[in-house]
């Protein structure tokens, strides 16, 4: 009995210590694995979305609704932009700084390092450069003027959230470490980048001081035709040991699983969410919240501010560009919490 108590307080002892961990200060990553984790998402040769009814549209259907996008000129509205002043950056700040970089790209400052969200600088959301959505408003702050770059964490192998041009930049100028879903550091080591840490979700990497966790939403995943859902997506909850707290959602549709964080690893200061590409609803929904989606989010999150991003960058979707942005403001009433900043803003805490 003695022996199986033993191995008992072994495999449960561990799982305990997890739970309330503190976080390492490291500047190499320290990984670890929440005690709720379950594998339910994982299905042969990849991975599935588990928050039903979750019915994908025809890839026919589909094919044919982004065939009938080409060719078709959209106005082009007046989105708000400025260019950051790269010296700003380097200015104190009490809690935390992030600056939006355009579509789900987003400088955050925090605790003296820095941190970069699905980073795309180039004119193209594309494989190829001379096809594929463009660029409607210029890069606000090229690579070259990071104030530095410790850390970067993507949310899915899309090609506007993963653009392997820019991480190859972002390499050789910092050589940061490259945070990823489960499935995707492949993809980055071929390419030649190097520190490069795979997570399923709930688990986490602490590392400079903050702790990483990789948690649910509803997406998908693909760079090809025969790729589908090869590779994981997941949204970061980045909690700073001595700082704030954020939340970044990449691309998600809406599900239970944003109270689930909040309840799990607490409500953040600053949650990062998606606002943009929801048109036609038929294909977008499950996979892309709508603004009024992503500010039940933010209210399930509990956070105290919220930042929207994913809009006004590149033509993805049906809706106009600043139409998410408008629609946010209509639902959200001018309620306090959400940051209406333009690409190249900055919001300090």
């Amino acid at each position: 009995m003695k022996q199986l108590e033993g191995f008992f307080l072994f495999l449960i002892c561990p799982l305990l210590t997890d739970l309330g961990a503190e976080i390492k200060i490291s500047s190499e990553p320290v990984k670890g694995t929440y005690p709720w984790a379950d594998l339910r998402h994982h299905v042969p040769g990849g991975f599935q979305n588990i928050w039903g009814p979750y019915t994908e549209p025809s890839q026919w259907r589909a094919l044919r609704w982004a065939l009938g996008r080409l060719g078709r000129e959209s106005p082009e509205p007046n989105i708000p932009f400025q260019v950051v002043d790269a010296a700003s950056l380097k200015k104190p700040y009490r809690k935390y700084r992030a600056t939006w970089l355009g579509h789900a790209t987003v400088l955050l400052q925090s605790q003296g390092k820095i941190i970069l969200t699905d980073p795309i600088f180039g004119q193209r959301a594309s494989p190829v450069g001379f096809a594929g959505p463009e660029r409607r408003v210029p890069v606000p702050l090229e690579p070259q003027n990071l104030p530095g770059l410790d850390v970067v964490v993507l949310s899915h192998n899309h090609f506007d959230h993963t653009n392997l041009s820019s991480l190859l930049e972002l390499q050789r100028l910092y050589h940061p470490s490259f945070l990823v879903p489960l499935g995707m550091a492949d993809l980055l080591r071929k390419a030649g980048l190097e520190r490069v840490v795979e997570l399923d979700w709930w688990q986490y990497v602490d590392l400079h001081g903050h702790r990483f966790s990789a948690t649910p939403v509803q997406h998908f995943s693909a760079r090809s035709l025969t790729d589908r859902n090869e590779t994981l997506w997941t949204g970061w909850y980045i909690a700073a040991e001595k700082g704030g707290s954020f939340y970044f959602g990449g691309d998600t549709g809406y599900g239970p699983f944003f109270r689930e964080t909040a309840e799990r690893l607490g409500k953040p200061d600053l949650a990062i969410l998606p606002i943009g590409a929801y048109e036609p609803r038929w294909f977008m929904k499950i996979v892309h919240v709508d603004p009024a989606e992503a500010y039940q989010a933010f209210l399930d999150l509990g956070a105290r501010r919220m930042l929207p991003i994913h809009w006004g960058t590149y033509n993805l979707a049906g809706e106009p560009l600043d139409r998410p942005i408008q629609a946010l403001r209509e639902v959200s009433a001018g309620k306090p919490g959400i940051l209406d900043l333009p690409v190249g803003g900055i919001a300090e805490e």
